[in-house]
This record gives C-alpha cells, sequence and structure tokens, in this order.
C-alpha cells in the first residue's frame, strides 16, 4: 500500500500479478488495477476492425466494411500507425486490413518548418475559411502536394486558389446567363447534351480547338486520379482554366 503510484506489476491475471508483488514488496501489499488499459498507439492499431463491432466477426459492419481498400494518412506516422494496424489486423482477424497506403505530404509554414504554437507559425483553417473560402483552402491543400512530399503553405498560395475559384464562379455565371438567353430563343439544354457535340467537325477553329483540350484534360485527370497523384489532376484543371 505504501509503493502505490510508484510500482508497476505487469502480470497476465490478478493471481500472478499480486505473486509477484508479494515477493518484492511481502504480504501486506495493496494491488489497484491500471484503468487506462491501452496507449494511444496500442488503441490505434486496432481501429480499423474495432471500430466495426470486433470480436464480434458476425457483426454486419464488419462483414461488410472488413477488410477495406485504402488508407490515406501522413508518412510520419508510417511507423506508428500503419505498420501497427497491419501487424494487429494479421494477428486478430487474420487479414491485412488494407492493400493500399497513400502517403500525404504535412503541412508546413512557408519556411518548411513543422507547425507549432511556440515558433507561433500555426494557421488557423477556420481562420482561413472565414477569409478565403472553404473551396480555396481545399483546393491549395489537394494540389499541393505530390504523394509522400510536404507542402509549405503560405496565405499567397491559399490566395491564388481564391482567385481561381472567383474565376470558375464569374465564368460558370456567364455560362448561365448565356444558356438563360438561348432558352429565351427556344433553345433546350439538358445535363445529359453536356459534352455532347455530334456535328463538332462543323465548329469553328476555335471551339474546336477548346474541345480537343478539354479532351485532353479528361484523359490527363484519369490518368492522375488512377495512380492517386489529386494534386496533379488538380494542378492540370487549374492550367485548363
Amino acid at each position: 500500500n505504501g509503493h502505490a503510484g510508484k510500482d508497476y506489476v505487469v502480470a497476465s491475471s490478478e493471481e500472478e500479478a499480486y505473486a509477484k508483488a508479494k515477493e518484492a514488496h511481502g504480504d501486506g501489499v495493496h494491488l489497484v488495477q491500471e484503468e487506462d488499459v491501452l496507449d494511444t498507439w496500442f488503441s490505434s492499431s486496432l481501429w480499423p476492425f474495432s471500430t466495426l463491432g470486433w470480436p464480434n466477426l458476425e457483426s454486419a459492419d464488419y462483414k461488410r466494411f472488413y477488410p477495406t481498400s485504402m488508407l490515406e494518412t501522413g508518412h510520419d506516422i508510417l511507423f506508428f500507425w500503419v505498420a501497427r494496424m497491419i501487424m494487429m489486423g494479421m494477428h486478430l482477424t487474420g487479414e491485412v486490413p488494407f492493400h493500399t497506403v497513400y502517403l500525404h505530404g504535412l503541412i508546413r509554414d512557408k519556411e518548411g518548418r513543422k507547425m507549432s504554437k511556440t515558433l507561433g507559425n500555426v494557421i488557423d483553417p477556420l481562420t482561413v475559411i472565414e477569409e478565403y473560402g472553404t473551396d480555396a483552402l481545399r483546393f491549395t491543400l489537394a494540389t499541393g502536394t505530390t504523394p509522400g512530399q510536404d507542402l509549405n503553405l503560405s496565405l499567397e498560395k491559399i490566395e491564388s486558389s481564391r482567385n481561381l475559384v472567383n474565376k470558375v464562379w464569374n465564368a460558370s455565371k456567364f455560362v448561365l446567363s448565356c444558356l438563360e438567353k438561348l432558352e429565351g430563343e427556344g433553345y433546350e439544354w439538358s445535363e445529359d447534351s453536356v459534352g455532347a457535340f455530334p456535328d463538332a467537325e462543323s465548329l469553328p477553329f476555335a471551339e474546336r480547338w477548346i474541345l480537343a483540350e478539354l479532351a485532353h484534360l479528361v484523359e490527363e485527370v484519369d490518368r492522375a486520379h488512377e495512380r492517386h497523384d489529386i494534386g496533379e489532376a488538380g494542378r492540370a484543371v487549374y492550367n485548363f482554366f
């Protein structure tokens, strides 16, 4: 009892724990079982299946969602978390929890330093969203990295993305206003007709050129998505627009 909070006994059962404690401290020892059983990384390693009803392997969620296909995470916890999830998944379920790991970069400040309160270089996403908008922040983060490479984030990059979002917004309003004018002249359009140009060969050169560029963009973005290169897909759209 006098050693409470100072010494730990590690054992597989209460009987074994008391035997070890008495041997070390005498018969009057009193043990209190640790309440915080799992540390952060151990509990995290159980995450792919413990959230789905495990150890009940017949639960609907477990049967439907485990194993999954892809894990997306930062490269800095590849060993701390990803490796542990794979090992625990194989040990406790007999299956690898996912077949693909997508490692995104870390978000650093514009000088490449890790963000911290001590350095005072933390960019608050809520403040950024309030000033520049959610789409601008999302586009900056999505296009600013290639898999495994860090992003040096600056407000100038977010401002550039906001400018693009504004251009898309204004261009869309222009197109919609033109469509309204055409509809007033008896023209009908639907979502099914978008991108369908059966008489493209008869269009003027400028129109045929931009349609060819659009077709090239679609192919480029499809290839980028197939290799999980979200940044390259976004940059292609940016350049085209």
